[in-house]
Parts: C-alpha cells; sequence; structure tokens
C-alpha cells in the first residue's frame, strides 16, 4: 500500500473510533525516515485544516488561540513542546507557510534524537488527531455540502 493511501485508511480507522490501528498504519511511514515522516505530517496537516481552509480567501491567515481553563488567554508555552509543536506545524501549514512548518518538523526531529524523546511520536499523534476530528466532521456533514 502506498503513503497516501495508507494515511487516508488510517485517518478512516481514527474516524471509526480505532485510532490505535490507524496510528500503528502510519509507523511503516515514519519507519521511512525523516523526508518521509516530514511528508505525512503535510498531509495530515492538510487534512487537519481542511475546514479552516474553506472559503478562504488568499489574504486570509490563521493563529492560534490558547486559553486557560477559566478562559482567559495563554501563550502557546503552556502546552507540552509535542502538542505546541502539532498546533503550529497545522497552523503554518493552513497559512501555507511551508519553510515555517519545515523548521518547526526540524526543530522537533534534531530534539527529539538528541535526546531520545518521544515528543515528535506524541507530536505525529496529535497531528493525527487533529485530520480525524477534521475527517469526522466532514463524514458527519450532508453529503451534499461536502
Amino acid at each position: 500500500m502506498d503513503g497516501p493511501q495508507q494515511i487516508l485508511r488510517a485517518i478512516a480507522a481514527g474516524v471509526v473510533g480505532n485510532p490505535d490501528v490507524g496510528l500503528a498504519r502510519l509507523q511503516p511511514i515514519v519507519d521511512r525516515g525523516p523526508g518521509a515522516t516530514y511528508n505525512l505530517l503535510c498531509v495530515l496537516a492538510e487534512a487537519a485544516s481542511h475546514i479552516a481552509r474553506e472559503g478562504q480567501q488568499p489574504s486570509d491567515w490563521f493563529a492560534i488561540e490558547v486559553r486557560e481553563p477559566d478562559g482567559r488567554g495563554a501563550s502557546t508555552d503552556v502546552l507540552s513542546p509535542p502538542v505546541r509543536f502539532a498546533v503550529q506545524f497545522v497552523t503554518a501549514w493552513a497559512n501555507r507557510d511551508r519553510g515555517t512548518a519545515y523548521d518547526l518538523f526540524l526543530g522537533i526531529a534534531e530534539h527529539a534524537e538528541r535526546t531520545r524523546s518521544s515528543d515528535l511520536a506524541v507530536g505525529i499523534q496529535a497531528v493525527y488527531e487533529m485530520a480525524v476530528i477534521t475527517a469526522r466532521e466532514v463524514a458527519q456533514r450532508d453529503p451534499r455540502q461536502r
């Protein structure tokens, strides 16, 4: 099975309630190395930002809004590094800022390799979960609105 089909099947598994199966389907792509992992994240970010980008005008851009539990605004610094990576990566991708998306990927990938942390894996999972949520919303729409 090729990469795009694997990714679509992984997202579909998440939509029907089997995210562990979906993530397992993505692992062979990650195992191919950094280039394939970056491409995977790009496809997931495209899926995750689909609804936000509908009707987007060329001058539109997206920002990240973080809230404390009491509703007050907060900095992305309150997020764990992998979650911060995920929201920043998807936002950069939605803004079509490929350079920032790539730099974010390099930063977390190099950090994860250097420290032997799971931050990249957790970041991939967060972007995957965002794609699943978006796909679930699209699937629940009236077919004429898709």
